[in-house]
C-alpha cells in the first residue's frame, strides 16, 4: 500500500499486531490509530490516537558569515547564520561575546534557498 503521494513509501503488515513503513518520509507523519472488530458479538473499538512526528535532524553545525572580517566604527554589520536543512526548522539565537542579542525593530530575518 502506498502512503501519500510518494511512490517510495510502502507499508506491509508483518502480523496482526505490527506493520512496517520502509523509507519513511514527511507525508507519513500524522495521527495513527488501530481498530479492533469482532464478529460475535458485533463489536468495534478504536485505539487512542497516537501522533507520529517525522524529523530531519541537522547534519552539521550552523555557519556564520560576514561580508568582510574587519569593520570600522560606524559601519553596518550584516551577518548571516546558515543551518543545514532540518525539520522542524531550527531556532536561531544570536550571541555576541556569550551574551544573547536583544533585537530591536531594525533587526531583519531573511530566509533564502539555503538559509533557515
Amino acid at each position: 500500500m502506498r502512503i501519500g503521494h510518494n511512490p517510495k513509501v510502502f507499508w506491509s503488515q508483518s502480523n496482526d499486531k505490527h506493520f512496517t513503513i520502509r523509507n519513511l518520509h514527511f507525508d507519513a507523519a500524522g495521527t495513527y490509530y488501530c481498530e479492533v472488530t469482532t464478529d460475535t458479538p458485533i463489536y468495534t473499538k478504536a485505539s487512542q490516537d497516537a501522533v507520529l512526528h517525522v524529523i530531519l535532524p541537522q547534519t552539521g553545525p550552523p555557519r556564520i558569515t560576514f561580508k568582510k572580517r574587519q569593520f570600522f566604527i560606524g559601519e553596518k554589520l550584516i551577518a548571516n547564520c546558515t543551518t543545514s536543512k532540518a525539520q522542524p526548522a531550527p531556532h536561531i539565537t544570536w550571541l555576541i561575546n556569550g551574551k544573547k542579542v536583544a533585537f530591536r525593530s531594525t533587526c531583519q530575518s531573511m530566509v533564502g534557498k539555503d538559509a533557515v
